[in-house]
């Protein structure tokens, strides 16, 4: 099950476990944020603006299954972030 959660311009998206039970093959690790997605109407101006500050992007910017374009970095606490075009 998915949910969002929205306030004025962000919107918060919840996946809800199918199972409330952690199966034993998977670790804490496997159950956590998995990655923010933070979504730019200049998506490639803001991409350039992040490079040349030195942000290392997981992987080149590409398209998305769904349509947009999007590319993945890490903050500096390892949280995975995706920058996706509006």
């Amino acid at each position: 099950m998915i949910q969002f959660l929205e306030a004025g311009q962000a919107r918060l998206e919840v996946f809800a476990p199918k199972n409330t039970v952690i199966p034993s093959e998977l670790g804490e690790k496997d159950v956590e944020i998995k990655h923010i997605a933070l979504k730019v109407d200049d998506f490639w101006k803001t991409y350039e603006e992040a490079k040349s500050k030195g942000v290392v992007f997981n992987a080149e910017p590409r398209r998305a299954t769904l349509g947009p374009i999007v590319t993945l970095l890490k903050d500096p606490n390892r949280i995975l972030l995706q920058l996706i075009r509006r």
